[in-house]
């Protein structure tokens, strides 16, 4: 349970990260990448 929280928090950053980056054009996230 402990190394699924830190995978997601992981994964979270990374996503906002990339959010980051792509602020200024249009991010597309996969169905699969959802839940």
């Amino acid at each position: 349970m402990q190394k699924d929280n830190e995978f997601l928090i992981t994964l979270g950053k990374h996503l906002l990260s990339k959010l980051r980056k792509c602020r200024n054009g249009s991010l597309v996230i996969p169905p699969a990448m959802i839940g």
